[in-house]
Formats: C-alpha cells, structure tokens, sequence
C-alpha cells in the first residue's frame, strides 16, 4: 500500500548476464533539479508493492536515489530505494514543460495506459504517481535483467530458439494493446526490458494512443527515427500496424545482427532507406524466421499480420 500525506502545490538469462549496463549512466545538471512545490497527492495504481508497512511518500525526500538508470528528451528513469519498502524501484520523472509544448496529454495516457496493462506479465508495473510543478512521477518496478538494446549490443546475433522466445512475448504484448485500442508507436529495443529470468516487458507509454479501433486512423509524428514505419514518416494516416513494422525491425536485428535499411549518419538518408528498400536476408537465415520478419514489416500490412502468422507458424529450432 502506498500513502502520501497531504502538501500544498527464460532463454535469455544467461545472456543478460553478459549484457552492458542499461543506458548510458550521465549526471544531471546542477540547475536540473525539480521543482519540490508539490500541487498533488499521491495516486495508487493497480500494483501494490510488497512491503511490511505502508509506503509514506511525501515527495523526493521520501526516496534515495541510487544512479540513473536512463535518459531522454522528456526526462529521465532513477534506480531508488524507499526506507518501508524492501526492493529497488525505478522512479520516472517527466519534464512537464517539455511535454506541454508538443505532446499535451502524454502524462495522463500513459498513465491510463498503465492502468490497462497493470495485470498483465507482459508490461513493466507502475505502483503510483505524482508530480510536482515542473515534474510527472511515476514510480514504477525496477527490472534488473536491463533492456534489450543492451543484450543485443553483448550478443550481436541471436540464436534462432532465443529469436523466437523473445519475438513471441513481443508479439503477444503487441496483441494484448491493440485488442484494447492502444498503439504503442516507440516500439524499439531500449524500450523491451527484462526481469532476472529474462521475460520481457514492452515499457515506456509516453507516446502511446488510445481508442484506436476499427477503421479509425491516425496522422501525428511520432517515435524513434531507426523504428518508425513509412506512414508516420510520409504523414499518412496509420493504426496499430506500425508498432508490427517497428516489431518487425527489431525481430531482424536481433535474427541477424544488422540493421535491415541503410544506418547512414544522416537522418535523412535513414528516412529515405526506411522508406523505399527493401531489406535483405542472408543465405543462411533460417526460412521461417525470413518469413516471420517478412510478414511482420510489411510496408502495408494489417495490424493482426502477425499475429496470426505467429498462430500457425512456428521458427524451426536450427539445432
């Protein structure tokens, strides 16, 4: 249980084992600190975390922070402690200001979101949130196996039995957000972490949208350069089969060791390769896996591709 008093204002663990070290580990600016003005109480989530007494949190001071776990353009991700509570947590802390600028809403829908996929082993677990003036809070479970991007730059290619573990569970999480109407649109590596026995979990909602169903599509910009699918790039209009596309990118990299379009150093020789090639596949790839990855990344496909595909076909064991 978490209380907050009143204020004004699997087959991959062997592997991780190997892995980098989540992120890269940078210091904050001396004049980045937030703001301790605090104008709401603490919101519970559907996770409680295990404790012997119930967790007070008052604001930051109620936390010892321990090392940064990640950075970004919206803010960042703190490995912390609370005195009641015997486990790390990760402590999410988001750039109001920033966010007010371009993305008016990304704070309450990723909240909602977290709401939606609280029950499922397929999502990273926020127990509560926060803010403060300049801050969003959301105190979430610390997954100690990392992110993928992380294995993936240990291991630069797969084995074919651990592609086809870790393409299920993303495939499998895909599914459970889009039967609800959610797109994820920053489906990339650094946004797959792993707990200790190398389960993933898709993290990371802050552009996710919702009550996408149907017919019903959407044209805004949004995700990862290296990810994104043609139509977010070209302004088209899109639904869930761009998070299959993103899916599909990873899928490969993890399959082969190599990026499938042109990783030039300019944006916009990423954008144009994203756009037109078409991807090759080495001789020895296994064909279901080609397959797979094929079916995955179309370029116009629908959302369910697939998961479908993933229902009847299986990525023979290559021994």
């Amino acid at each position: 249980m978490i209380k907050a008093s009143k204020r004004p204002g699997s087959p991959t663990q062997e592997s991780i084992q190997r892995k980098r070290k989540r992120g890269e580990e940078m210091g904050g600016k001396a004049d980045d600190r937030p703001s301790m003005s605090y104008n709401t109480d603490m919101e519970q989530l559907s996770g409680t975390i295990p404790a012997d007494a119930p967790i007070l949190v008052t604001g930051l001071e109620s936390f010892t922070f321990h090392k940064i776990l990640g950075e970004g353009g919206y803010g960042k991700v703190m490995l912390a402690t609370h005195p009641a509570c015997q486990q790390q947590l990760a402590v999410k802390l988001v750039k109001k200001r920033v966010l007010l600028q371009d993305f008016k809403d990304t704070v309450l829908i990723e909240r909602q979101v977290l709401e939606v996929t609280g029950k499922s082993p397929l999502f990273t677990h926020a127990y509560a949130t926060f803010q403060t003036k300049d801050y969003a809070f959301f105190i979430m479970e610390f997954l100690s196996g990392g992110d993928l991007s992380g294995l993936m730059r240990a291991n630069a290619l797969f084995t074919i039995p651990v592609t086809r573990f870790m393409a299920a569970e993303i495939i499998c999480g895909l599914q459970f957000l889009h039967t609800r109407g959610i797109i994820h649109r920053d489906i990339k590596p650094a946004n797959i972490l792993m707990n200790s026995a190398g389960h993933l979990k898709i993290a990371d909602f802050g552009l996710a949208v919702m009550n996408i169903f149907g017919d019903k599509k959407i044209s805004e910009y949004a995700g990862t350069l290296r990810y994104m699918a043609p139509e977010i790039l070209l302004r088209k209009p899109y639904n869930t089969a761009v998070d299959w596309f993103s899916a599909g990118v990873m899928i490969y990299e993890m399959a082969t060791g190599k990026y499938p379009f042109n990783a030039g150093i300019l944006p916009e020789t990423i954008e144009k390769s994203l756009i037109n090639d078409v991807p090759t596949y080495p001789k020895g790839l296994n064909p279901q896996a080609r397959d797979l990855i094929v079916g995955v990344s179309r370029k116009t496909h629908s959302s369910n591709t697939a998961a479908k595909y993933y229902e009847n076909e299986d990525i023979e064991n290559q021994g």
